[in-house]
């Protein structure tokens, strides 16, 4: 599973070999904001939340799940 974190201040793909839920990540994603003071920080604070690692080869990886920071709305994007 990857996932793209996409914001102002930070863009990565970080991937799971479990296939978490867009519950899972919502409410996931709202405690790593709560935890982190900065933007930038909430990447590091969802790899351990969710056991994550980051992907540092992005070509012809298809993304399962888009995290927008600066709008907070997390969704599916289409191919």
């Amino acid at each position: 599973m990857i996932i793209e974190i996409d914001g102002y201040y930070t863009q990565c793909l970080l991937a799971c070999d479990l296939n978490i839920s867009h519950q899972e990540l919502s409410e996931n994603y709202r405690i790593a904001k709560d935890l982190c003071s900065k933007t930038k920080d909430i990447p590091m604070q969802l790899k351990i939340l969710l056991n994550l690692r980051e992907v540092l080869e992005f070509e012809g990886l298809r993304v399962d799940y888009v995290v927008d920071t600066d709008t907070d709305m997390i969704y599916t994007p289409r191919y």
